[in-house]
């Protein structure tokens, strides 16, 4: 479909004539980029793990420590290894801001990071040998301190170095992805007003809460405080973590105890109930 040209068209001249705008008045097309926005370069550096050089006010931290650039969940890594006698010490890509990333920041050397989306792993880096750099995709592992931090799948609950091993070399990005969405601020509604289910708690919760607590042996995934005594047993709650109290989907779930509970998003109110001051007596 073609446009009409606007110098000619009459339909268009005259509601020129009702605007008070004379004929051969035309207005000039200028384009703008809109800021804090990705752009077409950077999703695709973004997505294919080459990564976006960033600074540290260039990313918003979000209340669960994860990071966003441009309004977009990212991870961060170090692009740049430099192989000393042959060895390398190859960087981890990190999903928060954990300890490690705390420090380095302390030390004024998070300009040395970049961002990336990449769902597998796959990251470019820039490896410099004998004063020559080269570049190269590897596979990286995810820094063990961000899982541990973030309760991720039970990760800290691992007791043994073998275990966690095997979970990092198994660990994609893409995990991390489904559970905390690229875009945490533009979230699509899954329902229209009339078809939204009341946010109300289902029927079967009651089992689904004791079953979740029974599988992670009645142990906070936060905290990691044991209440499996019969008196404690109370003390430990399920969490809907998008807040919708109806969606029981495995990953919107969380077994927390009160105390890690009542400091969740909106959950401030708890404080005040009886039972978490009889917590804090129990497990001062």
């Amino acid at each position: 479909m073609l446009l009409p040209d606007f110098r000619v068209n009459e339909d268009l001249n005259r509601l020129k004539d009702k605007m008070g705008i004379p004929r051969d008045v035309f207005g000039v097309g200028t384009g703008y980029v809109v800021q804090n926005r990705l752009s077409t370069k950077e999703r695709e550096d973004l997505a294919s793990g080459v990564g976006v050089d960033v600074s540290w006010n260039d990313l918003v931290v979000l209340q669960n420590a994860t990071f966003v650039f441009k309004g977009e969940r990212v991870l961060i890594y170090i692009r740049d290894v430099h192989a000393f006698g042959g060895t390398e010490n190859e960087p981890r890509y990190h999903l928060k801001t954990c300890s490690r990333i705390k420090d380095m920041h302390k030390k004024n050397r998070f300009g040395r990071y970049v961002v990336a989306q990449e769902p597998n792993g796959e990251f470019e880096i820039h490896v410099t040998r004998n004063y020559t750099k080269t570049r190269e995709k590897r596979r990286l592992r995810v820094c063990r301190f961000c899982l541990n931090e973030l309760a991720f799948d039970g990760f800290q609950f691992l007791r043994s170095a073998q275990s966690r091993s095997e979970f990092v070399s198994n660990f994609t990005p893409d995990r991390f992805f489904a559970l905390y969405p690229r875009s945490p601020h533009t979230k699509v509604p899954s329902y229209g007003p009339e078809g939204a289910p009341p946010n109300d708690y289902t029927k079967d919760f009651p089992q689904i809460s004791v079953a979740l607590r029974d599988g992670v042996g009645w142990r906070c995934q936060q905290c990691g405080r044991l209440l499996s005594a019969a008196g404690d047993k109370k003390f430990l709650h399920v969490h809907h973590r998008n807040g919708d109290r109806w969606d029981n989907s495995p990953e919107n779930l969380e077994a927390v105890c009160i105390g890690c509970h009542a400091e969740k998003p909106a959950h401030s109110h708890m404080k005040a109930l009886p039972l978490y001051q009889e917590f804090r007596r129990r497990f001062p």
